[in-house]
């Protein structure tokens, strides 16, 4: 339970300066989880990528997973366990272009278009400043509201360009959220 509160306490921090809502969002994120079926394991390796689906999947290590686990990297989202296998599992990551991952920036909705140059891209006319964090909306039911993907870096030509903090083309300190 206290890896939870850490690892909860690490992501959403950032997100509220009032301590009274900052407990408030955390004790609201542990109702909505259920505590005691989540926990967090931070001895995760990747075994491969193939260079035709590296921005869409990775397998990792693990086989104590089921499918809908998360996979975050120093608390910024990186993908979902699809499947699991005999000696891996397969997880699909937030840059594959083919899904569209449901988020909130400033209290608006947005689907996330797809990953190029390094940023995740999406489509809007909406003004929206530069710097603000981008969290999982949860409006998509499949990925739990409040975890971080990045920070909206630049607005060019109808598109904001999100910068996650994770490097997808070296994967490191990938923890697991277990649910």
């Amino acid at each position: 339970m206290l890896n939870i509160i850490i690892f909860i306490i690490t992501i959403y921090i950032s997100f509220f300066s009032d301590s009274m809502v900052k407990k408030d969002f955390i004790a609201k994120i542990i109702a909505r989880f259920n505590v005691e079926d989540v926990f967090f394991d931070n001895n995760i390796n990747f075994i491969s990528r193939d260079k035709k689906t590296w921005f869409n999947e990775m397998k990792i290590d693990l086989t104590a997973v089921e499918d809908g686990d998360l996979i975050v990297s120093n608390g910024y989202l990186v993908g979902m366990v699809t499947d699991v296998l005999k000696n891996n599992s397969v997880v699909e990551l937030i840059t594959n272009n083919q899904k569209k991952l449901s988020v909130k920036i400033d209290g608006e909705y947005y689907l996330i278009d797809g990953y190029e140059d390094g940023y995740l891209i999406i489509k809007t006319d909406r003004e929206v400043d530069l710097g603000l964090r981008v969290a999982t909306s949860g409006m998509d039911y499949i990925y739990p509201p409040g975890i971080l993907v990045g920070t909206v870096f630049k607005i060019e030509d109808g598109k904001l360009y999100v910068k996650t903090e994770v490097d997808f083309n070296n994967l490191r300190n990938l923890e697991i959220m277990k649910r």
